[in-house]
């Protein structure tokens, strides 16, 4: 038995189906983006930050897609032996966000803090990977650095 619309719709699936939608490329957060003083950003170049997560309210973080500025909440949030303030160089850290079509985890392991008695910081640099989904699509994986530090 022949259903011409559903013949039609299945084609049409089947045709869909061989073309996958791209997952939109992520654009670099201007200054107007990064407000907070304090905050942590990530990015493949130093500089140039993909995600940026503000202290100390940092219950969400921010990308920058064609579509405009996208507001991902934070769903964990581990330190790893354990959370210390200063942190100390070989501490990791392991960041998961997600709006329901982004995902993103910032797996960072700490290769510079300032010293105890330092009069300027420029805060803590973390060796970093953005492990980031597309709405359910397969992982990009983006090596890189991470800062977290408070602006003077």
């Amino acid at each position: 038995m022949s259903v011409p619309g559903l013949n039609l719709l299945c084609l049409a699936f089947a045709l869909c189906a061989g073309h996958a939608v791209a997952m939109p490329a992520l654009q670099d957060l201007t200054e107007a983006d990064v407000a907070q003083p304090c905050a942590c950003t990530f990015g493949a170049t130093a500089g140039k930050a993909l995600l940026y997560w503000p202290q100390p309210a940092g219950d969400a973080a921010y990308l920058r897609e064609p579509g405009g500025l996208r507001k991902l909440r934070l769903f964990s949030a581990r330190n790893f032996p354990e959370p210390r303030d200063p942190p100390r160089p070989g501490d990791r850290q392991v960041l998961m966000f997600s709006d329901g079509t982004w995902h993103v985890q910032a797996v960072g392991e700490v290769v510079q803090v300032c010293r105890p008695k330092a009069r300027k910081c420029a805060g803590t640099v973390l060796r970093n990977r953005l492990v980031v989904q597309w709405a359910g699509r397969e992982k990009v994986e983006i090596d890189g650095w991470g800062r977290c530090s408070c602006r003077e």
